[in-house]
């Protein structure tokens, strides 16, 4: 993420779009289709974050910024609460397990290089000639805006990757990612299936697929990958 973050110009209104789009995809451990369109012609509000949703602004009582976005749809008033402290919040109309109920992205302030809530603050400004009807994540033009489209910000990300002698990356990659970043830096294993909402029994699958790899990222730290599984096991047998 940092390579990515170096390799793009945050002046420029489109890398701006890019680099918030990948922060929050990484940060929240979203799936890109919840954040954006696959054309132009496919966007519709009821089904796609817009740049207009409603959006407060806060500061909760560990000094970290928070900023929510709402969609108006058709929901049941209990997902209005869903919300955490401390965090950037979006409300995606539509997703994959959920459908139209939608569902919230959770993004937290985290003061380092890869700050979602600064990277989104930092794209509403330099894109705010953008009308509020457009995709969260379209970015200002000479001739007015442009949709952000999935095939185009993947191309952009593994372009900068492979260019440094990355590989390249599948846009399910920023979840996967996201997830085992949060894992391997010891947040509770429980903490990290509901911010990247996971069902029980999908994240439980997405661990055993993680579980052979994790170790060489931790390297010697035996106790590290231990305490890890073990905090997993017990999140197994409480649900």
């Amino acid at each position: 993420m940092t390579v990515l973050r170096d390799s793009l110009d945050l002046s420029n209104s489109r890398d701006s779009a890019i680099w918030a789009a990948a922060c929050t995809a990484w940060r929240d451990c979203a799936r890109l289709g919840e954040l954006l369109i696959n054309s132009a012609s496919s966007f519709t509000p009821t089904r796609n974050v817009t740049r207009g949703c409603p959006k407060s602004r806060g500061s909760a009582a560990n000094n970290h910024k928070f900023l929510r976005f709402k969609v108006d749809l058709l929901i049941n008033s209990f997902a209005l609460f869903r919300a955490l402290i401390a965090v950037l919040i979006n409300q995606v109309p539509w997703t994959k397990t959920r459908l139209s109920l939608g569902d919230w992205l959770t993004s937290t302030e985290t003061f380092d290089e890869v700050d979602a809530v600064a990277a989104l603050e930092h794209h509403l400004v330099v894109n705010r000639q953008v009308p509020d009807d457009a995709p969260l994540f379209a970015y200002a033009t000479p001739q007015g805006w442009a949709h952000l489209t999935r095939s185009d910000f993947v191309a952009r990300c593994n372009g900068i990757w492979v260019a440094a002698g990355m590989a390249a990356l599948n846009g399910h990659g920023f979840r996967i990612g996201g997830t085992t970043h949060l894992l391997l830096h010891g947040v509770d294993p429980w903490v990290v299936m509901k911010q990247g909402r996971w069902s029980s029994a999908a994240f439980l699958l997405y661990w055993r697929n993680v579980e052979e790899i994790l170790p060489l990222f931790i390297g010697d730290s035996l106790d590290s990958f231990t305490s890890l599984r073990n905090s997993v096991a017990r999140l197994a047998k409480s649900i």
